[in-house]
C-alpha cells in the first residue's frame, strides 16, 4: 500500500475507496462538506468514524479533527462523571 498504510477489511465497503484522499485532508480553510457529503452515504460511517476517533487529521466518518476531538471530550467527561 502506498506510505505503508494497510486498509482495514471495512475499507472495502466504504464509500471513499478509490477517491483522492485529499479530498478527505483538506487544507487549512479549506471546505469539508464535499468529504462529508460522501460519508454521509457510507455503509461503514460508524466504522470509520469510531476508526478515525484518535486520528488527528482529515475526515473520517463524517467528523472533522474539531468534531472528533468533541467526542473524545464528552466521552471523556461521561467516564468521569462530569457530563452535564
Amino acid at each position: 500500500e502506498a506510505l505503508g498504510w494497510l486498509r482495514p477489511d471495512w475499507y472495502d465497503q466504504a464509500a471513499c475507496r478509490g477517491m483522492d484522499s485529499a479530498l478527505f485532508f483538506p487544507s487549512p480553510g479549506e471546505a469539508t462538506a464535499p468529504a462529508k457529503a460522501i460519508c454521509s452515504a457510507c455503509p461503514v460511517l460508524d466504522v470509520c468514524a469510531d476508526a478515525g476517533l484518535h486520528e488527528a487529521a482529515g475526515i473520517w466518518g463524517g467528523r472533522s479533527n474539531l468534531e472528533r476531538r468533541r467526542v473524545r471530550n464528552a466521552a471523556r467527561a461521561t467516564e468521569t462523571g462530569q457530563a452535564s
